[in-house]
């Protein structure tokens, strides 16, 4: 099998959705994402059931995907007033050449 095959083999596979989409994340989870990995060993992670560890990785993966897309989101918020602003400057200057010119 080459490489071609095996990439055009992964497009053919279907990922569930994230059934944590809509649950809301608990309190302590969200203060634990936030938090230095310093801290990481007041929890006791083995203390926790197999299902409960999936389910807060899996709201972990959601909290740390909508705060990409928030600094996504800031950024292109900045890159389009940038646009919008160098266009504006595109445009005054072909003004002022229209009024500044002279035959």
């Amino acid at each position: 099998m080459t490489d071609q095959n095996i990439t055009r083999h992964h497009h053919n596979v279907l990922v569930p959705a994230n059934p944590y989409i809509h649950v809301e994340v608990p309190t302590w989870l969200k203060v634990y994402s936030q938090a230095p990995p310093a801290y990481d060993h007041k929890l006791k992670w083995e203390l926790f059931r197999l299902g409960d560890l999936e389910d807060y990785d899996a709201m972990l993966i959601r909290l740390y995907r909508e705060e990409l897309e928030d600094l996504v989101m800031g950024y292109e918020r900045y890159r389009q007033a940038l646009f919008r602003e160098r266009e504006k400057r595109i445009r005054n200057a072909d003004d002022e050449d229209r009024f500044n010119w002279h035959p």
